[in-house]
C-alpha cells in the first residue's frame, strides 16, 4: 500500500488599501558588508561540518547570488512536523531543521550561482552590476510548496 500525504504552503497575499489582493513582492536582493566577517580559518562547526573546497586567501572574496528565505510561522510548523515525522521514521541522524537558526548568520536561502572568487577591487563593481541587472526584474513571484513522502515498496 502506497502511504502519501500532501501539504502545501502558498505566501501570504497582501491587500491593497483599496482591499484589492496582491501577490506579495520577494525582498529586494542585499549586499551584505561581507568586511565585518573575519572567517580566514576553516571551522566546519560554523557551516554544518562542511569543509572549504579552496583554502582561503586574503584578498578572495567567495561570491554566490542567492535569494534569501524566511519563512512564516505556518510554514515552520509544517516544516518543523516534516522534519520530525522523518526523523521518527529514519534514524539516520540526518534529518535537522536550519530554520530554528533563521538568523542573519545563519540565513535559509536559493542559490542561484555556484560560488566564484572575487578580489577585493572587484567587489563594487560586481555589486554595481548586479544592481543594475536586478533593477529591471520583476521580482514578484508566486511560491508553491508541495510536501509529498511516498512508502517504499515493502510499505
Amino acid at each position: 500500500m502506497e502511504k502519501k500525504s500532501t501539504t502545501e504552503s502558498t505566501p501570504q497575499v497582501e491587500k491593497s488599501p483599496s482591499g484589492i489582493k496582491q501577490k506579495r513582492k520577494l525582498p529586494e536582493p542585499s549586499f551584505n558588508n561581507s568586511t565585518n566577517v573575519k572567517s580566514s580559518t576553516n571551522d566546519p562547526s560554523l557551516h554544518q561540518g562542511r569543509k572549504r573546497s579552496r583554502p582561503h586567501i586574503d584578498g578572495d572574496w567567495p561570491t554566490h547570488i542567492y535569494i534569501p528565505i524566511n519563512f512564516e510561522e505556518k510554514s515552520q510548523e509544517i516544516l518543523q512536523k516534516v522534519i520530525k515525522k522523518l526523523a521518527q521514521e529514519d534514524k539516520s541522524n540526518v534529518w535537522h531543521s536550519l530554520i530554528e537558526k533563521n538568523t542573519e548568520v545563519f540565513s535559509l536561502h536559493l542559490s542561484l550561482s555556484r560560488p566564484s572568487f572575487l578580489k577585493t577591487d572587484e567587489r563594487d563593481d560586481f555589486i554595481n552590476q548586479m544592481r543594475k541587472f536586478i533593477g529591471g526584474v520583476d521580482l514578484s513571484w508566486n511560491w508553491t510548496f508541495t510536501f509529498k513522502s511516498f512508502g517504499g515498496p515493502d510499505k
